[in-house]
């Protein structure tokens, strides 16, 4: 996995006497809104090979954080829309609302089109939570509400205050297809303050640094089938007041925070970029032999992911095997029984359930 050198990247400033002012505090009203059409833009290649990455150097108060070096590549927009906007067979989330994120899933014995996920701000406590997905799964438009909200912050976000801690649970199983079932935990905390540049904020804004943690497992169902795949998820957000998108977003599928997954910025439309959004995608991968008798199987990967981390987990959910860009799988040391298969490449995931 390619590796990017952040601190070499950054302009870090020092620290000044001052407090944290007003300026560098969130509240709900610098969420997303209904109506909000909001452009982002990715790198094509933001990494480097020799390095690995240690945010942690860059936490802080009074800091100063300089992307402006970032080269744009290709755009996605964002569009803020309620649930019932979308289609009315949603009309029990409102007042949610959220956006498109893309047809994310493929490969499955079933077509799903459509997916939204769908977000809402609570007064009491005041926070700003991940509510419910919906998708049209073979030609039916189907909402899940979350039965636990993912709540994404606790405001007001300011540095200083303790790390915040949540819970999330979400069931996406439909009658004879199975489906996906959700849990997990949210560890939420202001790292840092001070200012951002980037190639849309030409020049330093007041900013928030904040770090998310998300500890889960992705279980997909397939008739009498479990596949449950753990996952540690991290994130780095520099918000700034007023704005409704984070000026800059990083994203990690490790927890050492050693391989960046994701990179985008909030911009403005560009005219001479590919119009592209930029999602995660899940496939369902095939291997063979399967089962592997010999304890050898081969993957097949889509040609697009050149680069590419492999799991492998047992059926409790522990990690078995660890493979790196190898679609040859040698499992020989490992006993007998079924393993799930997880394929990582930057934001996309790909599942294969073996036997041995």
């Amino acid at each position: 996995m390619k590796r990017f050198l952040l601190c070499a990247c950054f302009s870090l400033g020092v620290h000044c006497s001052f407090a944290q002012t007003a300026a560098d505090t969130i509240t709900a009203a610098d969420m997303p809104i209904v109506g909000d059409t909001l452009i982002y833009s990715s790198p094509s290649s933001p990494f480097n090979d020799t390095t690995a990455v240690n945010l942690a150097h860059i936490w802080g108060a009074n800091v100063t954080w300089d992307f402006s070096y970032v080269v744009r590549a290709s755009q996605g927009v964002d569009t803020y829309k309620t649930a019932s906007q979308v289609d009315t067979a949603y009309s029990s989330l409102d007042p949610s609302y959220g956006y498109y994120t893309g047809d994310a899933i493929s490969g499955l014995p079933y077509t799903v089109q459509n997916p939204y996920a769908f977000f809402n701000i609570q007064t009491s406590p005041s926070s700003y939570s991940l509510t419910a997905a919906a998708l049209v799964t073979n030609g039916t438009p189907t909402a899940f509400p979350y039965t636990i909200p993912d709540v994404y912050y606790y405001f007001p976000l300011a540095y200083g205050k303790p790390q915040d801690s949540s819970k999330f649970s979400l069931n996406m199983l439909l009658p004879s297809i199975g489906g996906m079932i959700q849990g997990g935990y949210r560890l939420t905390k202001v790292v840092g303050w001070g200012t951002i540049k980037t190639p849309y904020f030409t020049s330093p804004q007041n900013c928030i640094l904040i770090r998310s943690e998300i500890h889960g497992v992705d279980t997909l169902v397939t008739g009498t089938s479990f596949s449950p795949s753990p996952y540690v998820q991290i994130e780095y957000k520099w918000l700034i007041k007023g704005e409704h998108y984070p000026a800059m977003w990083l994203l990690f599928f490790d927890s050492s925070e050693s391989d960046i997954s994701g990179y985008t910025f909030m911009d403005g439309q560009r005219t001479d970029l590919r119009n592209i959004t930029v999602k995660p995608e899940i496939v369902m991968l095939n291997a063979f032999p399967n089962p592997a008798v010999s304890g050898i199987t081969h993957l097949e990967i889509p040609q697009a992911w050149q680069e590419f981390s492999v799991k492998v987990y047992d059926m409790q959910g522990k990690l078995a095997a660890v493979f790196n860009d190898e679609k040859e799988l040698h499992l020989e040391s490992l006993p007998s029984g079924q393993y799930l298969v997880c394929v990582i490449s930057g934001m996309n995931r790909g599942y294969v359930k073996i036997m041995k």
